[in-house]
């Protein structure tokens, strides 16, 4: 299974709900999308480990894109 991913966790349900003020307006609503758990789990998984090696190789004013770290951190 190297490089694909199971067919039943390509399908993704996506569902409308209102945020505020006019319920009649379609700009009051936004998507949500409800993905299979394993598909969450795997994704959380392969993510945390290119995090990890991405502070390996990133320069210190390209970390600006991990975890914990701010767009002002370079400057100082």
């Amino acid at each position: 299974m190297k490089g694909e991913l199971p067919e039943e966790w390509e399908n993704i349900i996506i569902i409308s709900t209102h945020k505020k003020r006019d319920k009649q307006k379609v700009e009051t609503y936004r998507g949500i999308s409800l993905f299979n758990a394993c598909y969450e789990l795997d994704s959380n998984v392969v993510n945390e480990k290119l995090r990890a090696q991405a502070e390996l190789f990133l320069l210190e004013c390209q970390k600006v894109f991990l975890k914990g770290r701010s767009g002002f951190d370079p400057l100082f």
